[in-house]
């Protein structure tokens, strides 16, 4: 079976680069033996994977992993079984049935060895991010681009805050960039399951659907719908055999997001709301409704910068821009989301390779300080003893940075960027008949 259709990846790598994926290789090996050794520290209830993987438990033994009490009995017994006393934090189970069909095989295995497993996934999934270096306008490119950023997303501090809570924002940046490779490569079938698996994390999803309609129309859009239906019905099939666990997912999570760690108040929250609160506004909370409704208005501002236009006309670097800001600009998302950004790459190499070396400079310095922990800023803006006002202002570094992202895409638009001449878009669905992950030949 020819995976790259009818894209010649071998002319995409030179000598030099394939000295560079050496490199690559070599930090993942490293990292993978670090998180070995770093698992034998976890403990397990502080961990946002522990939802993960008591949810995916609950749901292989047909419980209802959206049942409070019944997410509380099962963490207990862990501790218990582990001879662990006291009373440890409570964490629950806030991702669609999709997610369990995801999570259900590390739910399989013992504590820690599920626990080296989704960190070997995770540290592999920093390779399907090197895509962007030939999708979305990458005709002409660099090749040592693709390890390159590879190399970033692995090094980088937001990559090991993520890790060290055993979170999946990854995984949404890493689909997206293979998955578009699959549409690319005539591959519309297996692009679609991946864009799918964007659903496991649904509020940073929502602005790819109105991406996939953006590149590929109603017959993408309805590729990726149908994936995240099918895999939410076998999430519900896995857990209590009926589909009304997806209604009983709605109603808990409309009764339980706005916990305290969800509050607009935290600094460690990056979307839109968080700065108008810091900036002297009301407190508003986004709920499910809020998120959708402010994606909707984001893309519609993005539509109504460029006069209205059609599709085809669309920048598929920019738009994916879009995309990737309105994710953790117009949903509930935390700073160990901002991994999304890494998206933003096609564009910045576009306008790079067009001359506006500065622009790309301060874009990527901005992007850059988003991965800055916070208990670094926090210890300066103490040591500074800055007024109290000011430190809020300085721990919410990362919503004001997307704020400033945000405001750029709508002022600069796609400023004079051609959609490019490469590879066409083959999104048809395939028959009833075809099925196969190998598309049309």
């Amino acid at each position: 079976m020819n995976w790259s259709g009818d894209l010649n990846i071998s002319e995409r790598f030179g000598a030099g680069a394939s000295r560079l994926w050496w490199v690559v290789l070599g930090l993942l090996l490293a990292q993978m033996v670090s998180c070995a050794i770093w698992v034998h520290t976890w403990r397990g209830e502080e961990r946002d994977f522990f939802a993960f993987y008591s949810g995916g438990r609950m749901g292989l033994s047909g419980q209802n992993p959206y049942d409070v009490a019944g997410m509380a009995k099962e963490q207990k017994q862990y501790h218990e079984r582990a001879g662990r006393t006291g009373d440890p934090d409570m964490v629950f189970f806030f991702s669609p049935p999709e997610a369990l069909v995801v999570f259900a095989p590390f739910s399989k295995l013992s504590w820690k060895y599920a626990c080296y497993a989704w960190l070997s996934l995770q540290t592999s999934l920093a390779l399907g991010l090197a895509c962007l270096a030939w999708t979305f306008g990458g005709d002409g490119r660099p090749r040592w681009i693709g390890p390159a950023l590879a190399c970033a997303c692995l090094l980088n501090p937001l990559t090991y805050r993520f890790l060290a809570l055993g979170q999946c924002s990854l995984i949404v940046a890493s689909v997206i960039a293979l998955g578009q490779w699959a549409f690319e490569a005539r591959r519309p079938v297996l692009g679609s399951f991946l864009w799918g698996l964007a659903g496991i994390k649904p509020q940073l999803a929502i602005p790819f659907l109105a991406l996939a309609f953006v590149l590929g129309g109603w017959r993408r859009l309805a590729g990726v719908v149908a994936v995240i239906g099918v895999l939410n019905v076998l999430g519900c099939l896995i857990t209590t055999g009926t589909p009304q666990t997806l209604l009983k997912y709605v109603r808990f999570v409309t009764e339980n997001h706005l916990m305290e760690r969800n509050r607009v108040e935290r600094d460690q929250i990056s979307s839109w709301n968080h700065v108008v609160y810091v900036l002297g506004g009301p407190a508003w909370d986004l709920t499910a409704t809020g998120m959708i409704a402010s994606n909707a208005g984001w893309f519609f501002l993005i539509w109504l910068r460029h006069g209205c236009p059609l599709i085809s006309t669309w920048v598929p670097e920019y738009a994916l821009a879009a995309a990737a800001v309105g994710s953790v600009f117009c949903s509930l998302s935390h700073g160990y989301d901002l991994v999304i950004l890494a998206l933003m790459a096609p564009l910045l190499i576009t306008r790079f390779k067009l001359g506006q070396r500065r622009e790309v400079a301060s874009l990527a310095g901005l992007i850059a300080i988003t991965t800055i922990p916070r208990a670094v800023v926090k210890t300066s803006a103490s040591f500074l003893a800055l007024r109290p006002g000011l430190v809020e202002l300085a721990l919410s570094y990362r919503s004001l940075i997307v704020a400033i992202l945000a405001a750029y895409l709508i002022v600069r638009g796609q400023g004079g960027i051609r959609p490019s001449g490469g590879p066409k878009l083959h999104d048809t669905l395939p028959s009833v008949v075809d099925l196969s992950l190998g598309g049309s030949s």
